[in-house]
């Protein structure tokens, strides 16, 4: 997907590592199995002077599956359990960190002081207070009425006060991402809220607090960087599961999804928005950052009878499920009898489900 081919490694659980900020981290056992099972799935984001990093114990049995795979959809991305003999292939992880640093040294790959210099400036731009600057850019922009800033914060007594101005808020720690980390007043007495987040604030500085919005449509603009410019790459209709968890997406081209928006806020502001983000994007992140992520954002209604754009809910400054989403369509072509993709325990696997990563009795992830 890059002018050099490129090293992938699915490491989901990095997400919880940004938080640490330590190459010595150790994962959550439910991360780590969810890493090891879905190691395969950057599979479908590479080519054929790709590779994909897996385990030792996991290679012949990926290999074969690659096989499969092979014969079925055309020529993929190589499977190793070290670097050794791929050549100059870029690391590419799903998410970067000092952790995701330690895993590339430890399999023999090219790592450089450059790369831990970038790694370390990256996690700082993975931290939620960046959506407050982009918002704050996209409004200077005049593009449209958008929902209140989020705020940072870093006294307890603050989210009581806005819980009183706005109602409902969701609260969000710093480094988390999936619907990891966030919780609502709706679920949770505010006192309490406070109470958790002196535990947050006291180990990672601060906590975002955010309006509650009346939802109508979760969706991603999708953006990739080539080291010196960010540009558009679709977009990502997705669903959660519980609560904030994300559930899944739909398999849909861009202009479809673009056209199921367009029923609520105009074509014209997706593409001012999308327009503006790539910019503010550029000078932000592309300096330190190489490969696709996402902008997550909403559709909401705004309580006068009509509909919002919340345009920055989250940076997710990584590989997301809606990348894969995106290039599965253009992968599987028109006619395709998969609808959604989905991250599920293995059991949600239906008979005739197609399974992105080899079978296995944790976690589904795969269409159906």
């Amino acid at each position: 997907m890059l002018s050099m081919g490129c090293l992938f490694w699915f490491n989901p659980e990095n997400d919880i590592a940004l938080a640490s900020g330590s190459p010595g981290f150790t994962p959550p056992k439910n991360a780590a199995e969810l890493g090891l099972r879905g190691a395969m799935l950057p599979w479908w984001l590479g080519g054929e002077d790709d590779f994909v990093l897996v385990a030792e114990d996991e290679l012949s049995a990926s290999r074969a599956f690659a096989a499969e795979l092979s014969a079925v959809f055309g020529p993929g991305p190589g499977v190793v359990s070290s670097a050794k003999g791929v050549g100059r292939a870029v690391p590419m992880p799903w998410v970067w960190s000092p952790y995701a640093l330690r895993k590339f040294e430890r399999v023999d790959a090219e790592v450089t002081p450059a790369d831990r210099e970038r790694v370390g400036r990256l996690r700082w731009l993975s931290h939620r207070r960046i959506t407050i600057e982009l918002n704050r850019r996209l409004r200077d922009a005049g593009l449209g009425e958008f929902p209140p800033l989020p705020v940072e914060v870093t006294d307890t007594s603050e989210i009581g006060r806005l819980a009183e101005e706005w109602g409902t808020i969701y609260v969000k720690t710093p480094w988390s991402s999936t619907g990891r980390g966030v919780a609502c007043s709706a679920d949770t007495p505010v006192a309490e809220l406070a109470r958790r987040c002196e535990g947050t604030i006291r180990r990672q500085g601060s906590v975002l607090v955010e309006k509650g919005l009346d939802k109508v449509e979760d969706f991603a603009m999708l953006f990739r960087s080539d080291g010196t410019e960010v540009r558009f790459g679709g977009y990502s209709l997705f669903f959660n599961a519980r609560g904030a968890s994300y559930g899944g997406n739909l398999l849909l081209p861009d202009d479809e999804i673009e056209r199921r928006l367009s029923r609520y806020v105009p074509r014209e502001l997706l593409c001012c928005v999308a327009s503006a983000l790539a910019a503010a994007l550029t000078e932000l992140v592309a300096a330190d950052y190489r490969g696709w992520f996402g902008v997550d954002m909403m559709v909401c209604a705004d309580g006068r009878g009509g509909y919002m754009l919340a345009p920055c809910v989250e940076l997710n400054l990584r590989f997301t499920m809606g990348v894969v989403a995106h290039r599965l369509v253009s992968r599987l072509g028109e006619g395709s009898k998969y609808s959604r993709l989905l991250v599920a325990p293995a059991s949600a696997a239906s008979e005739g489900a197609l399974w992105l990563v080899p079978r296995n009795d944790s976690y589904f992830i795969g269409l159906v």
